[in-house]
């Protein structure tokens, strides 16, 4: 009999009352903001970041051990766009993972 194994994942996130003493006090606030926030994908302005700010923004994520790639141009956002979309349509034909998103 085959046998197929599920992915696996988890995310270990400090919970408020059991903080890390040495958890960074911006790290705590930024937790405690978690239910709060929201997105809008909207101009704020009609202006660019500037290029400091995404090389800032970049160099931090680098220090949380994770990349941030600038998307710049229609062409280029759009291609992405419909990768996320073939992405989700992959994802939700895989019963396994319907089944992990209703757990």
């Amino acid at each position: 009999m085959e046998s197929r194994v599920r992915g696996l994942s988890f995310l270990t996130l400090p919970l408020p009352c059991f903080r890390d003493a040495t958890q960074p006090a911006d790290e705590h606030m930024l937790f405690e903001a978690i239910p709060h926030r929201h997105t809008n994908r909207r101009d704020y302005e009609e202006w660019d970041i500037p290029k400091s700010m995404l090389s800032w923004l970049q160099a931090d994520a680098a220090t949380e051990g994770a990349w941030l790639h600038i998307i710049k141009g229609d062409t280029v956002r759009n291609a992405v766009a419909e990768l996320v979309v073939r992405g989700d349509h992959l994802q939700m034909a895989d019963p396994n993972f319907r089944h992990d998103l209703a757990a």
